[in-house]
């Protein structure tokens, strides 16, 4: 479970149901934890990282020699700070300005590092869809929020609305339609968008939900062997599918085992088509070049059997 003690390290295993930030708002580094304790050993001071609105970046140290850096750009975004202070345990191997340089630059890094993470996310969110617009739109056009900022409110919606899940992801078809790649996530690590596309091929709850049915996982061992890309206590995968084209998936987790019945089962439909109002705004998608009807939600099993089949062979 998530401990903000733990600089956030833990956020690869499942958030805390109580955590009201999103970890997504501020990108995932899983090398900071190691590069703090480095920093401290090293110069014999304490640097301590706090997102943005968290408890313990309102933490003040009454008595003690600290100052906070900024991580983010004030009046744009703030991710979070930085806190220097001495330690009680260590003695000084820096004077306190030679600390207090080191400390600002450590700030600036990670604040290009977030800053580069966040538009990897927006960008795989934009390949979902083609956000252009003739001139004329543009002009008198009302500014909407990034299209990854969107899809994450969905999914957040949806989660929340089936019960308390946990963290949500999305995950896109590529043009040949043989893999998935993340597309946006709600309250999972970013560094997710760093990992290769996943094959479809041998993924057995996607390619069961591309079949046109939610996949209900209430089991840990059952989601390793249907191949889930998390690993809960409780997963639900359910296909994204526009009138024209297959478009991907969309996975639910939760820390607790969850009944899907009828209420959830109409919540899940409401949030897949959410999702392809968001991907179609504009209504224009990515094509896919893989065989298909026009409207896709009319294909019958078999059909979309044959054609998984047809690109991907036979599989488990």
């Amino acid at each position: 479970m998530y401990s903000p003690n733990q600089n956030d390290a833990c956020l690869r295993n499942f958030p805390n149901p109580e955590r009201t930030l999103d970890p997504n708002d501020a990108p995932y580094s899983a090398t900071l934890p190691e590069a703090l304790r480095s920093f401290r050993n090293a110069l014999g001071y304490n640097l301590r990282y706090a997102r943005a609105g968290s408890a313990a970046a309102k933490e003040t140290q009454e008595g003690e020699r600290a100052e906070s850096f900024v991580v983010g750009e004030v009046g744009k975004k703030v991710y979070g700070s930085l806190k220097l202070e001495r330690a009680n345990d260590l003695a000084p191997k820096l004077e306190w300005n030679g600390a207090r340089a080191v400390a600002e630059a450590f700030a600036s890094v990670l604040t290009e590092n977030y800053k580069w993470r966040e538009a990897t996310a927006q960008r795989e969110a934009e390949l979902a869809t083609f956000a252009s617009a003739t001139p004329e739109l543009e002009k008198d056009a009302v500014p909407n929020p990034p299209v990854a900022e969107r899809l994450r409110d969905v999914m957040r919606s949806g989660a929340r609305a089936l019960g308390a899940f946990d963290a949500a992801a999305l995950y896109m078809l590529n043009e040949d339609s043989t893999a998935l790649r993340t597309t946006a996530l709600w309250r999972l690590p970013d560094d997710r968008f760093l990992e290769p596309p996943r094959p479809l091929q041998g993924a057995r709850a996607e390619l069961e939900a591309l079949l046109g049915s939610a996949v209900v996982l209430n089991d840990e061992e059952l989601a390793e062997i249907w191949r889930a890309p998390e690993i809960f206590p409780c997963s639900v995968c359910i296909p994204i599918i526009s009138d024209a084209a297959i478009l991907g998936v969309l996975w639910f987790f939760a820390n607790k085992t969850h009944k899907i019945g009828a209420r959830e089962t109409e919540i899940l439909d409401l949030v897949a088509r959410r999702v392809v109002d968001e991907l179609e705004r504009k209504d224009v998608v990515f094509a896919r070049k893989a065989p298909r009807k026009t409207n896709a939600r009319d294909v019958e099993d078999e059909e979309l059997k044959k054609w998984i089949d047809d690109v991907l062979g036979a599989n488990d």
